[in-house]
Order: C-alpha cells, then structure tokens, then sequence
C-alpha cells in the first residue's frame, strides 16, 4: 500500500457552503518531491600536490552539479491536510514550450487508520466548480489565471451527473492526471498561475464520509516560446 509523504502542509478550518456547478443545472447533489555526486579522482603522478584547498573547491563544485542536476528534476510538492485527507497537486515540470501538453497530477492520501469515503472528483477536464466558503470571495475546483491576474476561460465540457464516491483505505492514495491544454488557451509565451481546491459532501449511508474543503496553495506554470 502506497504511502505519500507530504510537506509544507498546513491545516485549514473552512466552513462549507453549497457548492453550484456553472452551466450545469442536473447534479443530484448536495454542498459540501539525496544524491552522491562521483568523488573526483587525481590525475596519475600529482598525488601529493593536491592541496585540502583544492579538494574542497573541486568536491564544492561536484556537489553545486548534482544540486543543480536535481533542481532541474525535480518540481517541489505541496499538499494540504484537513481531518486525516491530504490533497496534492503537481506538475511533472515547472517550465513548457508553447504547444506542449500541461499535464497535471492531482492526488488524495487517506492518513487516517481507517477507510474513509471522498467525493470522486470529475477533474478539471470536466467542467468547473464554484467554492464558497465564510471570510473569502468565492474560489473554483480549478483555475487558471495570468501573472496578472486575469482568468483564462474553460474551453471544455461539463460533466453532469449525480455525485459518486471513492472509498480509500488507511494509507492508500489514490492519483489522477489530466492534460489541462485542451481546456485552457496555453498558447501565449508568459507564466500562469493554476490555483485548485477539493470538496467532499456526505455519502449517503456512509458512517466515515470525509467533508469540507481543501484549498491547495497556488501552482506557478512557465511557458516559454517556442525555438
């Protein structure tokens, strides 16, 4: 069983109000990232002119390589907790050329020692939810914005239907991607900002449903021009 280790979270109290679908009027539901660089090695002959100067200059600049290697690798991971449910999002990279696909990962870590019920998400392909909540302007399941502020409009479908659950036992984490390029004009060179949040309403019948609000800190997307 997969387990998914979360930093930087932070625990949010929210207080649910009802959650409404734009453009779509028939859901039957309710609110609610260490490596060992090589040791450099002494030219044949020259074993004792090496000085501790140069060996700290030369393991400095091994390790400025690997550190550098591995900042370009890795893209760092945030996720939110709330009640035993931790919710992440991530990109494979930071940085896109125009016209690449933009595929996101969203994921959800039961770290409670039992099962719990959540809200199958339908993803940020399949329409857009409005959030609110008390003390805040209202928020959406997932956005894209400009570096300055402006909202880039959906472009997709909306999926209606009644609400279904996921059951996730203790420690698993259940994962999603979606290639968020066929929705949002990601066309123009510049840097976006992908901002998220995940509600769960009760399962009817269901003694261990999770319910409130994750709201994910914002995600920054860099899409370079094309060469």
């Amino acid at each position: 069983m997969e387990r998914v280790a979360t930093s930087h979270n932070q625990r949010i109290n929210l207080t649910v109000r009802p959650v409404t679908r734009l453009a779509c009027l028939d859901l039957n539901q309710d609110s609610n990232g260490s490596a060992q660089g090589a040791r450099p090695s002494r030219p044949a002959g020259y074993a004792r002119r090496y000085t501790t100067m140069n060996e700290s200059r030369m393991k400095g600049g091994a390790l400025a390589v690997v550190l550098a290697l591995v900042a370009s690798w890795l893209v760092p991971s945030f996720s939110v907790e709330r009640d035993g449910l931790s919710f992440s999002v991530a990109l494979a990279k930071n940085a896109y050329s125009t016209g690449d696909p933009v595929v996101v990962e969203f994921s959800w870590t039961n770290l409670t020692g039992h099962e719990l019920s959540i809200q199958d998400w339908r993803g940020p392909t399949g329409g857009v939810t409005e959030i609110r909540h008390e003390g805040s302007e209202a928020r959406y399941d997932f956005a894209v914005y400009t570096n300055s502020g402006e909202s880039l409009k959906y472009n997709g479908e909306f999926a209606c239907g009644p609400a279904s659950f996921v059951r996730l036992s203790s420690g698993q984490t259940l994962r999603r991607s979606y290639d968020i390029s066929n929705v949002y004009d990601l066309h123009r060179y510049g840097r976006y900002i992908l901002r998220a949040a995940y509600s769960s309403s009760a399962e009817q019948g269901a003694s261990n449903s999770w319910t409130g609000v994750l709201v994910h800190p914002d995600i920054v997307l860099e899409v370079q021009e094309s060469k």
